[in-house]
């Protein structure tokens, strides 16, 4: 099965095919990434930073145990 993502600009539309969920959802990130890089470059965003490993006391209430 294909996945295709496609990307429309006024001037000129493009269109990018994968193969995979996993390269589909690389593709994403990477694009998140370059955004977030341009935010910071621009002024409009100051400070990212992303949990890779969430605590579980994040999501567990100590009452409950």
């Amino acid at each position: 099965m294909k996945y295709q993502i496609v990307v429309t600009h006024p001037d000129s539309p493009e269109a990018y095919y994968y193969d995979d969920l996993s390269t589909l959802w690389s593709a994403l990130v990477e694009q998140a990434l370059k955004a977030i890089r341009q935010y910071q470059q621009d002024g409009l965003l100051r400070t990212v930073s992303f949990d890779t490993q969430p605590k579980p006391e994040q999501y567990i209430d100590q009452n409950w145990l």
